[in-house]
């Protein structure tokens, strides 16, 4: 069991930020701090980083001239692609295309990706929907992200083998299959914001309920459900469960 909980906003009064992946464009109402490309390591390589970036499109450099343009051994960055292996027709008309990206400013104080859905729960908004992406299973780990439903192709980049995201899909294994989940079929997702100023959010894994907390007060359950994640014999898929 998970529950997903919020605070009241007594003691955060800050915007959040998060990443609108597969889209160039924030959504009405949140503001676009940049827009640039997707990226991660390479899909074979067992090191550099599992997380992905929005890198923007001229990067800047320090100002100094210790910089060595050859293979030093640390991580690489590299652009990243849809997959084909989906049955959503939106994403397999933009295989190895390369992935746009936007950080969007939400006009509140805390932005939540919730997956298995495309609904934002009450009192919250929707900053954008789609479905869970990460590495192919057998590749190296990755991270799940949530690719927008309405993909676009990135302006610059080109098309690679390097990084590239597939849907992620549902496995019954203990998940309720068949009342309500579906063997292999592909994970929603929904990015949301609440209407009203609130705190962070947070996830209170092994409790259906959020507990109160004696220093920053009341706590509101945004949710609960299942807890979820890569299985255990598995290399690729995300590293966040």
């Amino acid at each position: 069991a998970c529950g997903v909980c919020g605070g009241d906003g007594s003691t955060c009064n800050q915007n959040a930020v998060y990443t609108r992946w597969g889209s160039s464009y924030c959504p009405q109402g949140s503001r676009k701090l940049f827009s640039g490309l997707a990226s991660g390591a390479w899909r074979s390589h067992s090191g550099s980083g599992y997380n992905r970036f929005c890198l923007p499109p001229i990067p800047s450099f320090p100002a100094t001239n210790q910089h060595i343009d050859s293979d030093q051994g640390g991580g690489l960055f590299y652009g990243a692609y849809y997959g084909s292996y989906t049955g959503i027709q939106t994403m397999r008309a933009y295989y190895t295309k390369a992935i746009p990206c936007a950080v969007c400013e939400a006009a509140r104080g805390t932005a939540l990706m919730i997956p298995a859905t495309n609904t934002c729960p009450t009192g919250w908004r929707e900053e954008y929907d789609g479905y869970i992406a990460a590495n192919y299973y057998g590749d190296h780990v990755g991270e799940y992200v949530c690719l927008d439903g309405n993909p676009e192709q990135a302006l610059f980049g080109k098309s690679s083998y390097s990084n590239y995201w597939q849907i992620a899909e549902f496995f019954c294994g203990n998940l309720p299959c068949p009342l309500t989940y579906k063997q292999y079929r592909e994970a929603a997702c929904v990015v949301c914001s609440p209407a009203a100023q609130t705190g962070g959010t947070y996830v209170q894994w092994g409790r259906k309920a959020c507990t109160a907390n004696a220093t920053y007060g009341d706590v509101v359950t945004v949710y609960s459900g299942q807890a979820g994640g890569t299985h255990h014999s598995e290399s690729g898929n995300g590293a966040n469960p």
